[in-house]
């Protein structure tokens, strides 16, 4: 976890495990999966320096969640949901 930037950096850095743990839930019997979409808006971006990267970070959440329904689902309607935060990144390592 990047401490401005939360899980939006693991999109970058893990993309595999990001794409295998919505795999798991969607074998777990998950109806909905949340692409990491949470911390990608620009607000919780911009101080971790990822400010220009809020589409394609947000991109890359859905096709890494949908690359996983097309792996895991096996036939199943499962939904693709996406999450904004509305809390602004912390502006300290402890704040």
């Amino acid at each position: 976890m990047h401490g401005f930037a939360w899980s939006a950096a693991a999109l970058d850095t893990h993309p595999e495990t990001v794409r295998a743990v919505h795999e798991d839930c969607i074998r777990a019997g998950a109806d909905v999966i949340i692409a990491t979409t949470f911390s990608t808006a620009r607000h919780v971006l911009e101080p971790a320096g990822l400010g220009d990267r809020v589409r394609a970070l947000n991109l890359r959440a859905v096709a890494l969640a949908q690359e996983a329904h097309e792996k895991a689902a096996a036939g199943r309607a499962v939904a693709v949901a996406g999450s904004i935060s509305s809390f602004r990144a912390r502006v300290t390592p402890t704040g």
